[in-house]
C-alpha cells in the first residue's frame, strides 16, 4: 500500500494498481482446477479475449463475451450455475471485469482463471480453434 501512496505522491496514476488490489475479491482458479470443473455439470466458461483471440485457440466449451457489454442474456438463467472468467494472462484484467459484471446480475459462483488462456496452453491444455 505505501507503494501505491508513493506513486500517487509523485503524481503516476494508480487506477490500474489499485483495479489489481480491488479484483481479488474473486476465488481464483488454477489451470487444473478449471480443467477439472468441465468435467462438473453447470460449469460456464468465458472467454474474455478479443475475439481474434478467441478464435485463434479458447478452453473447450468457451463462450466469447465482452466484459463491458455482458448482458445476462450472455449467461445461462441458473443464477447458482457456476460461471467461470478467463483472459490473457495475469496482466489481463478483462477476466474480473466478467466476474464483477455477472455478480451484478445477481450470480453466486462467480470464478476466475488468472491464468488464462496463456496458462492453458502452456500448461498443454485442449484448445478449441474456431
Amino acid at each position: 500500500m505505501k507503494f501505491l501512496v508513493a506513486l500517487s505522491w509523485l503524481g503516476i496514476a494508480i487506477a490500474p494498481y489499485m483495479a489489481c488490489a480491488e479484483d481479488n475479491s474473486f476465488e481464483r482458479l488454477t489451470v487444473d482446477q478449471v480443467e477439472q470443473k468441465l468435467n462438473e455439470g453447470n460449469v460456464f466458461v468465458f472467454d474474455n479475449n478479443s475475439e481474434k483471440t478467441y478464435k485463434n485457440g479458447h478452453l473447450p466449451n468457451a463462450k466469447h463475451v465482452t466484459p463491458s457489454k455482458l448482458t445476462a442474456a450472455d449467461l445461462p438463467a441458473d443464477k447458482d450455475a457456476t460461471l467461470i472468467f478467463y483472459c490473457a494472462n495475469e496482466k489481463c484484467l478483462a477476466c474480473h471485469d466478467g466476474a464483477k459484471a455477472a455478480v451484478k446480475l445477481g450470480y453466486k459462483n462467480v470464478f476466475i482463471m488468472p491464468a488464462g488462456i496463456e496458462g492453458w496452453k502452456k500448461a498443454g491444455k485442449t484448445i478449441v480453434k474456431d
